[in-house]
């Protein structure tokens, strides 16, 4: 028979794109716009402030300037209101105009050396106020462009050169100035642009990474809206089928479309995603089994050639495998349900894991794998305080761990047994594979970490495990002295009230 089962989830990984070039470079060029409005915007403010203080600082140090026993405004008071005022207005008129543009962070620079220039002048070349210049190479720097920095260094070198050779005086308070401490400041200005070029070069870095991120993942997102709506194209075609070849089996298409619509949901948990590529497999074998009987069935009817007791078998046949999809998909719906945030509710033990294995042990048989649960009259009565979903996630990712670690040993079994102690319960898992070498035990628990090869896991389960039973006021541990590996999850019986320590 031609399977249409497997096939769009199959090609699924083949038609996953790369991550779009454009869109990382799109992201990119967004983040670096929007760093330099706010740092144009910066520049606007710190600009009026710096007119401010150099007008403040030419009436402090030199207000009027005397010729005999009569006065006026010094030369230096008219520079700071009228030059300080020009060399601002440009560069803000630019900002307010077009914030962001290329072009801003050129004026940008010369106009800030400029203020660099006119306020080591106003203070008669003080060297406290050579610090401007640091400081404003420093805030060039918020760009993260190379530019405004080799602008800015150019105009500070030349002013050196220019004045020191000419107007010591107004650069470095002295009479007279050789070249050689231009030469000395300049390689100040340099040894700071060496750091901040370095440092622009990591910023740079980074932030073309978070692009890349951002980018991977609206990319995972659009891959998995896609997986998404295959599978809901799936589920539709098989309940066409299945209702077009068996009217006896509508109520149990029913109920098995109302089980897989919940299935949708399941997306939004890590343990259901990395196991989505097996359900197409869990259904389509008992899928097979019925399409054959109906086959079957409808060939006799149409030769005329049909047995009762023949037709009483292949409908017993039929409603056996439709109740084997029901137990699978009952695990998912149960593991898939929403609200899993909701308020912690009293829940029988024995039935929390029925459900969870509802999910996963059709897998385990059908891979030789022996399922082992330590059952008693107690085991049935205990009860436990929980979030459902989330502890079912936690079993569910043991049990998946430790399938995965019996898949290539000649003995497959994996045991589940649960103790009552006293105000605590622990469920151990258990399984007969090579066990955790020693020198991993310590790292199992750590975000991203997997011994499982590349494509088989991702590394997030335990972690997310352990973060949900502390969430619950427990412990998850490796029994370290167990001969092989277990897994031991402790809970209280009931969750603590705000205000009460539990000691898990």
């Amino acid at each position: 028979m031609n399977n249409s089962v497997t096939g769009p989830l199959a090609s699924r990984g083949s038609r996953d794109s790369a991550v779009n070039p454009l869109r990382v470079a799109q992201i990119s060029a967004e983040q670096y716009n929007l760093l330099a409005v706010k740092t144009d915007r910066l520049f606007a403010l710190l600009f009026v402030f710096e007119w401010i203080a150099g007008i403040i600082f030419a009436i402090w140090l030199s207000p009027l300037s005397w010729t005999g026993s009569s006065s006026e405004a010094h030369l230096h008071v008219t520079a700071a209101v009228f030059l300080g005022g020009l060399i601002a207005g440009l560069p803000i008129a630019l900002i307010l105009q077009s914030p962001g543009s290329s072009f801003n962070r050129i004026v940008i620079a010369v106009a800030q050396m400029l203020f660099s220039i006119l306020l080591i002048h106003l203070t008669g070349g003080r060297i406290e106020t050579h610090f401007h210049i640091f400081v404003s190479l420093a805030f060039l720097s918020a760009y993260r462009d190379w530019r405004p920095i080799v602008v800015a260094t150019a105009i500070t070198v030349l002013d050196h050169f220019i004045r020191g050779a000419f107007w010591p005086t107004s650069i470095y308070g002295v009479l007279g100035a050789g070249p050689w401490r231009a030469i000395e400041h300049g390689g100040w200005v340099l040894f700071e642009d060496a750091i901040v070029l370095f440092m622009i070069r990591v910023s740079v870095g980074e932030i073309d990474s978070i692009s890349r991120t951002q980018a991977q993942l609206e990319q995972r997102t659009a891959d998995l809206t896609r997986v998404q709506l295959e599978l809901e194209q799936l589920n539709g075609s098989l309940e066409q089928k299945v209702e077009a070849r068996a009217r006896e089996l509508k109520a149990s298409q029913e109920t098995i479309a109302r089980q897989q619509q919940d299935l949708m949901s399941a997306g939004k948990l890590v343990a259901l995603g990395e196991m989505a590529g097996g359900i197409a497999h869990e259904i389509n074998n008992p899928l097979s089994i019925i399409a054959l009987r109906v086959e079957r069935l409808e060939s006799a009817l149409l030769h005329e050639e049909l047995d009762r007791g023949d037709f009483a078998k292949g409908l017993s046949t039929i409603t056996r495998t439709v109740d084997r999809i029901a137990k699978i998909v009952s695990g998912l719906k149960f593991f898939a349900r929403e609200g899993s945030r909701s308020a912690p509710q009293v829940v029988s033990l024995s039935s929390l894991l029925e459900e969870t294995l509802g999910f996963c042990r059709e897998r385990f048989r059908n891979h030789g794998v022996e399922l082992r649960v330590v059952e008693d009259e107690a085991y049935r009565q205990l009860d436990v305080e929980c979030q459902t979903v989330e502890l079912s996630q936690v079993l569910l990712n043991l049990l998946n761990n430790a399938f995965d670690a019996v898949a290539h040993v000649d003995l497959k079994w994996i045991g589940i047994q649960v103790r009552d102690n006293a105000e605590f319960v622990e469920v151990e898992i258990t399984d007969s594979g090579i066990g955790v070498p020693l020198e991993l035990r310590e790292k199992i628990m750590e975000p991203f970490f997997t011994t499982k090869g590349v494509g088989k896991g991702t590394g997030l389960g335990l972690s997310i495990s352990k973060g949900i039973v502390e969430r619950h006021a427990g412990r998850l541990t490796l029994r370290e002295h167990s001969p092989n590996t277990c897994f031991v999850v402790r809970l209280p019986r009931r969750q603590p009230q705000p205000g009460r320590e539990t000691a898990a």
